[in-house]
């Protein structure tokens, strides 16, 4: 039996769809989003504790060091320095 080292996931992120992207089984969404070039997420301690990695996923707070991207295939998620930028304008 093979393993499956990637799927395919579709979400939205600041209201930007993402649609039908691979990304690998075991990659967390923090890690994700900064490589999309989504630096507001930052990674501090990776074990969830600090809270710098803190994002809106479906309206809840969440830490996005803990999630694996695979997880957040139909979600809602908004960077919350994308939040507060927002709300500048």
């Amino acid at each position: 039996m093979s393993a499956k080292n990637s799927v395919n996931i579709s979400f939205s992120v600041n209201g930007e769809n993402f649609d039908d992207v691979t990304v690998p089984t075991r990659q967390h969404l923090a890690d994700y989003l900064r490589s999309q070039g989504l630096t507001g997420t930052h990674l501090g301690c990776e074990q969830g504790a600090c809270g710098a990695c803190t994002i809106e996923m479906d309206g809840v707070a969440v830490r996005s060091c803990l999630i694996l991207a695979s997880q957040a295939n139909g979600s809602s998620i908004t960077c919350l320095l994308y939040t507060s930028d927002a709300a500048d304008e």
